[in-house]
């Protein structure tokens, strides 16, 4: 999967939406269509016991993806880029690295009917939020500050004779 998103990372840029034909764009849109709703279908059809899955199935899910990444990020996507750019998904698609961190030990930490004394819908939306809420706290409490340049003035604070500490 990862390698397919190397791939496109080379590849889209080489074939700029300027010079492709109106054609080859249509098909990429329509085609991104199609692999997004196949990947939702899969949310709802697929679980994590189901033998093709291990069999290509993960490998179909990366390329799917990547068909949506890159109808998504052509210029010309009336449809696929517009939907992906709302601010739901920006905001939680700014977040996805905290999000992945944080929802493992999150969800080992609050396991239905044995750490939470509920089950259902109700402890995956608790488990959810705290997920959202500690992905949010991620990102605001570290992630913008390194990105802001907070690591680069710590060291040169650290590297620097400042005296004697006040």
């Amino acid at each position: 999967g990862l390698l397919l998103g190397v791939a496109l990372a080379l590849l889209m840029p080489a074939a700029s939406a300027a010079t492709r034909s109106r054609l080859t764009n249509d098909v990429l849109e329509v085609a991104g269509i199609l692999a997004f709703a196949a990947l939702v279908a899969a949310c709802f059809v697929v679980d994590e016991y189901d033998p093709p899955l291990y069999l290509g199935g993960f490998f179909a899910v990366a390329a799917l993806t990547v068909i949506v990444i890159a109808a998504a990020i052509t210029p010309e996507s009336p449809l696929v880029g517009r939907v992906l750019r709302v601010a739901p998904l920006r905001w939680l698609g700014i977040r996805s690295y905290s999000l992945y961190l944080w929802h493992f030990p999150i969800f080992m930490v609050t396991r239905p009917e044995l750490d939470l004394p509920f089950g259902g819908f109700a402890s995956l939306v608790l488990r959810l939020a705290l997920a959202l809420a500690f992905a949010e706290m991620s990102y605001r409490f570290i992630e913008q500050p390194v990105r802001d340049g907070a690591l680069g003035r710590l060291w040169a604070y650290m590297t620097h004779d400042h005296g004697p500490m006040r």
